[in-house]
């Protein structure tokens, strides 16, 4: 057993077992990339995808920037001053019966019934 109180500094130093082990020990090698099959569809689908990656990393302006979606008409109707005049189609029964159609018209019926009577929110 090793005296650590003569030589405070290297306490933490490695054993010579240590030291002799770690320089005979081969280097690593890098593995040889992967190579693929394109005839099988497993190989061929990775190769595509690292091949896709690859052209995204040399050229990172090629990524499509998302387009604005067309919205929906609205299912309200307003004359030309931009009031509430009704609706092209019922909310109560039928295909146009949605949450997102009755909300819309009771946010319609409330914008108009503060503009008529001045409210401001």
């Amino acid at each position: 057993m090793e005296d650590f109180w003569k030589d405070p500094e290297n306490i933490f130093a490695a054993n010579s077992k240590d030291e002799a082990r770690t320089e005979s020990a081969p280097e690593e090698s890098k593995t040889p990339p992967r190579k693929f099959n394109l005839g099988n569809d497993k190989d061929r689908y990775e190769y595509y995808q690292l091949l896709k990656l690859k052209t995204l990393m040399e050229n990172p302006d090629a990524i499509a920037k998302p387009t604005k979606v067309k919205e929906k008409e609205s299912n309200i109707l307003k004359d030309e001053q931009g009031n509430y005049s009704g609706v092209k189609h019922s909310v109560i029964n039928g295909i146009h019966a949605t949450v997102k159609n009755q909300a819309d018209l009771l946010k319609a019926l409330r914008a108009d019934a503060y503009k008529r009577h001045g409210i401001k929110d």
